[in-house]
């Protein structure tokens, strides 16, 4: 009996460890609301989280020779910091993509004489394939870094002319060479717009935003929309399609720009300073092609400016940032007006984009430093030859302006440069603005206003019955 003892007593005690079972009305409910309220970290990882997702997945930059992985990122870090600075540059950009790739995807099937949707259609994301530099045609190069691609006005010539065969490439063929899924897509966006909800709660329960969530949720509201251009353009595409389109041989480098260029040859390039310029090239390229578009880029902007300047009475650490904020955020709506009239009257576009052109064609066996140098040389030497005749002559093959010296070309030359050191000075002062914004709605949140970390209560959004 001895021996049986211990294990008696062993039994009689499980009880006591037994979990416990419910009794009566000692029972939780069914269902409870998350406790209120929410830390620094939670914030600035909520608002950081959600404004790099959103810039990184919105952006969907163009294809580069050679598209290595460091090449890749580089190219794309520079679309992505013109998106934070200048996001509705990046919404412009987006949207005059998507009416281009409409254009090419409609000449397709009016040429083929198919119904959108129809087997041998292209899609709106085959429209954007051309734009991007996906189509290559001449002859391969044995290394495959020096590549040729037909531009929106060469795949339209060569299509008209019978070049391009309806089997040349397909839809599923270029959206296989994207990296980006529909669900994705979904995912990011319902990401973005969970936290506008969030944002709009704190408004309807009547408690205080902070500046980060402010900035946040207007970078949102662009990736938002220039995601819902971009919805069908390939993401981080690595590889192109190339047609048996003969060139004669191996062509040179498109050193010099023209409005209509019909293919344009690229060697690949590790530069740092060649890859932002050509990042800056592709999105300005859909920016104030006409006056419309140009007020249209100073309206989002202004509008912009004017989110922010929403912020006006909210709680800054002190009188100075609070002060600075909004002359930023007035700086912000009245600088792209000034900018966009001076820009149409001076018709500098042209210009621009043909400095932008030419100067990132640098020479990588200099520095970082050298190149940059020799890339803004080059652009004041572009402004100073503003004005000064309209005559064209062709020297070693390439187009030039003529450079006659008159009175009224002098004259011209002086307003138009006077115009352009205006326009830079003021584009100066935004970027100035838009920068202190950015940082400013970070720095802010070591003095938040009474109420900032409570969050809202979800369930008085619910109608009781």
């Amino acid at each position: 009996m001895d021996m049986f003892q211990p294990a008696l007593f062993a039994l009689m005690a499980l009880p006591t460890y037994a979990i416990p079972v419910p009794n009566g009305n000692n029972t939780s409910p069914a269902f409870a609301w998350e406790p209120r309220g929410r830390g620094t970290i939670g914030l600035l990882t909520s608002c950081t989280v959600t404004f790099s997702l959103c810039i990184w997945t919105a952006v969907h930059p163009n294809v580069i020779p050679n598209p290595t992985p460091w090449r890749q990122s580089v190219y794309k870090i520079f679309w992505m910091a013109i998106s934070v600075g200048l996001p509705e540059a990046i919404i412009l950009c987006a949207h005059g993509q998507w009416r281009q790739a409409r254009k090419i995807r409609n000449l397709w099937c009016r040429y083929f004489e198919i119904k959108p949707g129809d087997p041998g259609d292209i899609g709106v994301a085959g429209g954007f394939f051309v734009l991007m530099g996906g189509i290559v045609v001449g002859d391969k190069d044995n290394n495959d870094k020096c590549r040729t691609s037909l531009t929106c006005t060469g795949f339209e010539k060569y299509l008209l002319a019978g070049k391009i065969d309806m089997n040349s490439f397909r839809r599923r063929s270029v959206v296989d060479r994207g990296r980006a899924s529909v669900v994705v897509k979904v995912l990011i966006s319902c990401q973005a717009g969970w936290f506008v909800v969030q944002c709009i709660a704190r408004v309807v329960d009547h408690l205080p935003s902070t500046l980060l969530e402010i900035h946040v949720v207007i970078q949102a509201f662009c990736a938002l929309a220039a995601y819902a251009f971009w919805f069908d353009k390939p993401l981080d595409v690595n590889d192109t399609i190339r047609l048996p389109i003969e060139l004669g041989g191996l062509l040179p480098e498109t050193l010099y720009y023209s409005d209509d260029m019909d293919i344009v040859t690229e060697d690949w390039r590790d530069s740092t300073v060649n890859l932002g310029l050509k990042a800056f090239y592709d999105i300005g390229e859909y920016i104030g092609q006409d006056l419309q578009a140009t007020f249209a880029t100073a309206a989002l902007t202004g509008l912009n400016g004017a989110c922010h300047a929403a912020a006006w009475n909210s709680l800054f650490p002190n009188a100075i940032e609070g002060w600075m904020w909004r002359i930023a955020s007035l700086g912000i709506c009245v600088a792209p007006f000034i900018i966009a009239i001076l820009f149409r009257l001076g018709g500098f576009r042209p210009r621009i984009r043909r400095v932008i052109w030419e100067t990132r064609f640098v020479d990588t066996k200099k520095s970082t430093f050298e190149q940059t140098v020799g890339v803004a040389a080059a652009a004041w030497t572009q402004v100073l030859a503003v004005g000064w005749g309209e005559k064209r002559v062709r020297q070693e093959g390439e187009v030039r302006e003529k450079q006659e010296k008159t009175f009224g070309t002098v004259m011209m030359a002086s307003l138009r440069f006077l115009m352009c050191f205006i326009c830079w000075n003021f584009y100066g002062f935004y970027i100035l603005c838009i920068t202190f914004i950015t940082l400013e709605s970070f720095i802010s949140v070591r003095t938040l206003a009474w109420g900032a970390y409570e969050t809202p209560v979800w369930n008085g959004f619910v109608p009781h019955i």
